[in-house]
């Protein structure tokens, strides 16, 4: 079924692929061009996520409804179509003493 394969594209990013980069991080020795490339492997893991979540959203939602029938659950899951294929921003959870950084990043995609 295409929600398990979802799931479990999740899991591979979530698990495999971000420990993988983490702990090169934490752990390797690299120089300034292949820590580049580290946060490019970074970024592009958690847009292969995020794209595999809001696939997940949607499917939820066209699957799920049991509150919902006909019209209003159709309308509902064009909502949230919507919302996923919305630009994203991120509201940062922690104050970054170091304001230059935090401006520097345009994270409203």
């Amino acid at each position: 079924m295409i929600v398990e394969e979802i799931r479990k594209e999740i899991s591979q990013e979530d698990s495999v692929v971000l420990q993988d980069i983490l702990h090169t991080v934490e752990l390797g020795d690299y120089n300034k061009d292949e820590g580049f490339e580290l946060l490019g492997d970074l970024r592009s893991s958690r847009q292969k996520r995020r794209n595999y979540k809001d696939k997940q959203e949607v499917m939820n939602m066209l699957l799920g409804g049991d509150e919902n029938t006909g019209s209003q659950h159709a309308m509902d899951a064009l909502d949230k179509i919507k919302e996923v294929t919305s630009p994203r921003s991120y509201q940062y959870r922690i104050q970054n003493s170091n304001k230059n950084i935090v401006s520097y990043y345009n994270l409203n995609k």
